[in-house]
């Protein structure tokens, strides 16, 4: 006849086991939903692809979800030693018994020593260490399989999940931390730059792709004095330069857009676009070349060209003049100068071709 005692203890290994099992579960649930990435999830979303809504509504209230794992971790592992030592102590004490350790006092400790080494490491092992494993190399697998169940487990505890967080928050700010209510961080641009490079340098993103996208979050550390064309380079023409002087000059310089200035370079009365002069010409003879200029476009050599694109576009300008306000030109920019830190060189047919491959 199997002894009463043998029966609970094997009843308490059967126990043991789901909760070990258990404590994976929410182990590995915690690191997926912490580990993966949210844009993966919505794509997922987008698709239909099954277990992905509900792990993109636990990853949307995180602080919720991190909290329901916490309490399953804790439950799990408090039934383990509840259940788990008393167990294991029970199926290995006769086993000391039989050697002839001595008094009962001395078996039973050695069990209950030997029991606690096993459940501590069956608990961090295969309750902790294995699943965060997991969880870590699969996050996005893990969080579509495991995201529902833990859900209906918050439900269900909602109260106690409410009660334990609002005390967690009432307690930091005992020392002066303000919860923010968000569930999640928000990459800064140098963030954004360093997992391009990585994803680049992982193969995930072509070497080109990678470098324009690095180049579009470097533009916040770029300003105007940066790109423009010196004064010194400068291309302008005086006012009173002859027309047919100007065209002559313009057919060999390649560009399009040209300052005009009255005397001194500091007096730049307009901009002159080569197709409005070439247009006149071509139907009068004669130039006014004050009737061909447009109205001066001003910005400053300190601004970022990100917002100096900003104003391009707002203005449907190309070329710009650069000084402070009131002071002398430092320089001119124009759109395709802020382009170019974007997509690196643009060449047109006046331009040295650059050599293949030394971009």
């Amino acid at each position: 006849m199997e002894s009463p005692t043998l029966g609970l203890s094997l009843f308490g290994l059967l126990v043991v086991a789901v909760l070990i099992l258990t404590n994976a579960y929410f182990v590995a649930t915690e690191f997926a939903l912490v580990a993966v990435r949210r844009t993966q999830i919505q794509l997922w979303v987008d698709e239909g692809r099954r277990g992905a809504r509900s792990a993109s509504i636990a990853i949307k209230h995180l602080d919720d979800a991190i909290a329901a794992t916490q309490l399953g971790i804790t439950l799990a592992s408090i039934g383990l030693g509840f259940v788990g030592e008393p167990s294991i102590a029970r199926l290995i004490a006769p086993v000391f018994a039989s050697v002839g350790l001595g008094s009962a006092v001395a078996v039973h400790s050695a069990a209950v020593v030997v029991a606690f080494a096993i459940i501590t490491f069956l608990h961090v092992v295969v309750g902790e260490l294995a699943p965060k494993a997991l969880a870590l190399d699969r996050p996005g697998q893990v969080a579509l399989r495991c995201a529902r169940p833990l859900l209906i487990f918050g439900r269900i505890f909602r109260p106690i999940l409410v009660f334990m967080n609002g005390a967690g928050n009432g307690l930091v700010r005992l020392f002066g931390v303000r919860p923010t209510g968000k569930d999640f961080s928000v990459h800064s641009a140098e963030e954004l730059l360093l997992l391009v490079i990585e994803a680049r340098d992982a193969g995930e993103i072509r070497p080109y792709a990678g470098k324009i996208l690095g180049n579009v979050f470097r533009m916040s550390r770029t300003q105007v004095r940066d790109v423009m064309v010196p004064r010194e380079k400068i291309l302008a023409i005086d006012k009173s330069t002859d027309p047919e002087m100007i065209l002559e000059l313009l057919k060999g310089s390649g560009y399009t857009r040209v300052p005009v200035y009255d005397g001194d370079l500091d007096k730049i009365v307009g901009i002159l676009h080569t197709k409005d002069l070439f247009h006149l010409y071509s139907k009068e003879r004669l130039v006014v070349l004050m009737d061909a200029i447009r109205q001066p476009f001003e910005i400053r050599p300190d601004l970022g060209i990100t917002d100096a694109l900003r104003q391009f576009r707002r203005g449907r300008k190309h070329l710009a003049v650069v000084r402070e306000k009131g002071g002398p030109v430092e320089g001119v920019c124009t759109l395709e100068d802020i382009l170019e830190e974007i997509v690196g060189e643009i060449e047109d047919e006046f331009d040295e071709p650059t050599p293949a491959g030394s971009e």
